[in-house]
């Protein structure tokens, strides 16, 4: 939920101008690991650019961090990052029931590497070097394409409804 007031929107206790990115009349909110810093610094500048909030971290271990503690629309990582590398920051998000889209966006060109970074969770892989359109095209992609998450089950007080196809509780 956001507060519009004199042309700035209140999300989450930030400010943000209100010309941010809306998809689908929400704001998009992406995170960007990357330890390069010209190259994050130029992401972010792009992306703000074409109206996305985007939280920048400089390693794994702020990513995971990040990711976990905040709500994102989709995620960014590089895969050879200090502390805690990309892939293992993904596995650890799957892991523990992250849904959020996640795009690599690296260095490691090999089919192998597509194939593992793909099968261990990431729902697109960009090898760098990239053109910034096809980046925001990925991303677009990437929210189309995101799946919202719905319980089977929801519990409120002593009341438990099953929404599983054929089953009753």
């Amino acid at each position: 939920m956001f507060i519009l007031v004199s042309g700035y929107i209140i999300l989450m206790g930030n400010l943000y101008s209100a010309s941010i990115c809306l998809y689908g009349g929400v704001i998009v909110k992406l995170l960007y690991a990357e330890d390069e810093l010209a190259l994050s610094e130029a992401v972010v500048d792009y992306l703000t650019y074409h109206k996305y909030i985007v939280d920048a971290v400089y390693d794994g271990a702020d990513a995971y961090d990040y990711a976990i503690s905040g709500e994102y629309d989709g995620i960014i990582l590089d895969i050879m990052m200090p502390k805690c590398d990309g892939l293992e920051v993904l596995s650890a998000l799957r892991k523990n029931g992250c849904k959020t889209p996640i795009l690599l966006l690296t260095a490691k060109t090999q089919i192998e590497d597509r194939i593992r970074g793909l099968d261990i969770g990431a729902d697109d892989y960009l090898p760098k070097p990239f053109d910034m359109g096809e980046l925001i095209a990925r991303i677009r992609a990437m929210l189309r394409r995101r799946e919202e998450f719905h319980p089977d089950l929801i519990c409120f007080g002593d009341l438990t409804l099953n929404m599983s196809p054929g089953k009753y509780v």
